[in-house]
């Protein structure tokens, strides 16, 4: 089988029935599952391959890696070139340090539980699944040497002192060509960029070289041999991560999807980055793998995913972590109490071998329950809101999340914020109120949001900002007052003040879904895209079942040309929709227009024009 140059392609013809064939094989041989959107993707790197491999047409190819075998050589050529085009298909862009929520998050909580639990065996394993061309790994090195330093701790491989500690970084990617660029420890300039240039200095050496073989982090730079040269001229600078950092790394070809993972590599890991990787398995894939992951875990261990993906409907096992304005998941200790459903819990430092005690380990919904009730939320039918595209994609508004106060207890800790969930339905009972709660004449932030939240709904705004402006007196804490105001700003129209406060109310309470949301459409209305986004999604990890936010979403995945995960919030969305009743209202929508609404888009984005 020889490879040939990738000039001169020929277009290549996939009929949709061989797309089907290929993606049935490929799951099966790899567990990796392209969706219908996947056509053109698949359609260009299968043409890629055929051409380098010189053969007459897609049936020819098709037989290198799924006709009869007649030899080991034919089987191990078939191999390796099933392992090529599953390159070209998963290749995906890297950077140091990319994720920056989730290092941040690993920096000041993760290592520093792992230090206290670890600092008698000194031992910590690490794992970077999909590493692809190694940013992801090395930036995890660096941070550790740096940790460590600041403890006043160093690493055995660098000192040959037994009282150092040994951290191992494995590595992992199902593309053998990007795990040797990896290993190599060499980038070119321009793919440091953004990089602290005190860390640059640390851990990069400057080599130059005629033959210089580094690592591109563009993905069009590696999907097949011979589309781009590896080598650069000697007028390009090239960096080598440095000797400390690369001791502590092991780089090997792993496929995630394998039925089961072997216990003397893949086991006893403390971290498990795993980002972006389960977009390309099935449903039963994915559950599969992290069932592995699970298993591969030390108690207390900790698991951090892409931003796009999620364990909900795949595991509920891990306790969902949320921290430093971000999310990921923790391997519970033994006798820790088993994750509750859709709960948020604090990590855990788990057991240790000094008398220190360690933290409450319990949910964060047993600790807000043991200090006050949830308030609860009334749904209402559309006031004049945002101004952002509706459902049906056109210019109208849509009405944001209202806050009502239910039964107000007192509270044994009242500096603990509080939030409200979203609206499921509107035929909730009505607010029942307390009053006299205070023997002071003086109105009490309750009543007085109550009263404002009652002039709001009936669009009497300057009464109901002198009766928000009395509930700020007493409750400028609290996470409900905060997002009241924030609507009837919204209302009048200053958006500015509107985000403002909906900062300062997940500043209270990091896990309250309405600001969240709020933030989110007022982002989105702004155009600030990225930042709608983070919004959206911290908003869906709170509450897999908002359906605006699922459908939000959607549409700004759809703009992007992002089909795939366009597809699945509207799905999503759809699923959420289900559980509500018939002639319900979600945020002043109709459930069955919701519904009607999401599948004309799936139709859409699955139609034959988008595909091909």
């Amino acid at each position: 089988m020889n490879e040939q140059s990738g000039t001169g392609r020929k277009p290549l013809e996939l009929p949709w029935d061989r797309f089907l064939l290929l993606r049935a094989l490929l799951l099966e041989k790899t567990g990796m599952y392209f969706d219908d959107n996947k056509f053109g993707v698949v359609r260009n790197v299968v043409s890629e391959r055929i051409n380098a491999t010189g053969s007459a047409d897609f049936d020819a190819y098709f037989r290198l890696f799924a006709g009869p075998e007649s030899s080991p050589s034919s089987k191990e050529q078939g191999s390796r070139e099933l392992r090529r085009l599953v390159e070209g298909l998963a290749v995906n862009e890297t950077s140091f340090f990319r994720n920056k929520d989730h290092f941040n998050a690993i920096l000041h909580e993760v290592l520093p539980r792992l230090y206290r639990r670890k600092r008698e065996k000194r031992h910590l394993r690490l794992w970077s699944a999909g590493c692809s061309t190694g940013p992801e790994p090395y930036s995890l090195g660096m941070m550790l040497v740096e940790f460590l330093e600041e403890h006043g701790e160093r690493l055995i491989s660098n000192t040959g002192d037994l009282r150092g500690w040994r951290v191992e970084i494995v590595a992992s990617d199902i593309s053998e060509k990007v795990l040797h660029q990896a290993q190599s420890g060499r980038f070119r300039r321009e793919d440091l960029r953004g990089l602290d240039p005190v860390r640059l200095e640390r851990f990069f050496r400057p080599i130059s070289s005629s033959s210089v073989v580094t690592a591109p982090l563009d993905p069009t730079h590696v999907v097949s041999l011979g589309q781009t040269s590896l080598v650069r001229p000697n007028s390009r600078m090239a960096y080598e991560v440095a000797q400390e950092v690369r001791s502590m790394m092991h780089f090997g070809y792993f496929n995630m999807a394998e039925s089961a993972y072997p216990p003397e590599k893949v086991n006893s890991f403390d971290l498990v980055l795993c980002e972006n990787v389960m977009i390309y398995f099935s449903p039963e894939v994915t559950r599969r793998v992290i069932e592995n992951i699970y298993t591969s875990l030390t108690d207390g261990g900790f698991l951090f995913i892409g931003f796009s993906e999620t364990l909900w409907q795949v595991s509920e096992r891990f306790k969902l972590i949320n921290s430093h304005d971000t999310f990921y998941y923790q391997k519970p200790f033994p006798d820790d109490p088993p994750p509750l459903r859709h709960s948020r819990s604090l990590p855990s430092t788990g057991p240790l071998n000094n008398k220190d005690k360690p933290p409450t380990t319990g949910t964060l919904r047993d600790l807000i329950a043991a200090q006050t009730d949830v308030l609860g939320v009334k749904p209402k039918e559309p006031p004049n809101t945002l101004p952002v595209s509706s459902p049906l994609g056109k210019p109208e508004k849509i009405s944001l999340p209202q806050v009502i106060v239910s039964e107000v207890k007192k509270e044994s800790f009242p500096d603990r914020p509080k939030s409200s969930p979203l609206p499921n339905s509107p035929t909730s009972p009505p607010p029942k109120l307390v009053t006299g709660l205070l023997p002071t004449p003086k109105i009490n932030w309750q009543t007085a949001l109550a009263e404002g939240l009652r002039f709001m709904e009936a669009d009497e705004f300057d009464k109901a900002k002198r009766a928000l402006d009395a509930a700020l007196l007493t409750g400028k804490h609290e996470v409900d007052v905060l997002c009241a105001v924030a609507q009837l700003k919204i209302k009048l129209g200053d958006y500015e003040a509107a985000a403002e406060l909906s900062r300062q109310a997940i500043k209270l309470n990091p896990l309250c879904e309405t600001a969240h949301l709020l933030l989110a459409m007022m982002y989105h209305r702004e155009n600030r895209v990225e930042e709608a986004i983070k919004e959206f999604q911290q908003t869906i990890y709170i509450n897999f079942d908002s359906v605006i936010a699922h459908m939000r979403l959607g549409d700004i995945w759809d703009k992007q040309a992002q089909y795939s995960s366009a597809l699945r919030e509207y799905r999503s969305a759809i699923h959420a929709l289900e559980k509500c009743r018939p002639g319900d209202y979600v945020e002043g929508f109709s459930v069955e227009i919701l519904k009607q609404t999401c599948l004309v888009n799936i139709r859409r984005l699955q139609g034959p024009s988008r595909l091909r």
